[in-house]
């Protein structure tokens, strides 16, 4: 079960996975424009299977207002994040949240 969708600037994400869906302690900038964008700490892969221990920076982009249902409220319906590939590096490139084009759920 997911949680943080569908809630104004919300302060942890899970879409319901393992650990590198989780991003918490989310801090955003811009809520309601066109792009907000947040900054939290989430979990990542080791090359070789596992986690590492500790959490690292992960970088959320949330876009494209619209409507996930007719008469729904309008809400951010894509979310792409960053993360480094190893604890203290660099950010890698954005990719969307889940692989999904949109964030939005069925009813």
């Amino acid at each position: 079960m997911g949680v943080g969708f569908g809630t104004v600037k919300p302060k942890e994400i899970f879409n319901g996975g393992d650990p590198s869906g989780l991003v918490q302690a989310i801090r955003w900038s811009h809520w309601g424009s066109g792009t907000a964008t947040g900054t939290g700490r989430t979990s990542i892969f080791k090359p070789h299977g596992g986690y590492y221990p500790r959490l690292v920076r992960a970088v959320l982009r949330a876009s494209n207002l619209g409507h996930c249902t007719a008469h729904g409220p309008l809400a951010y319906t894509r979310l792409e994040a960053r993360e480094p590939s190893r604890p203290g590096g660099q950010l890698g490139k954005w990719f969307l949240w889940s692989g999904q084009k949109s964030i939005c759920v069925g009813p």
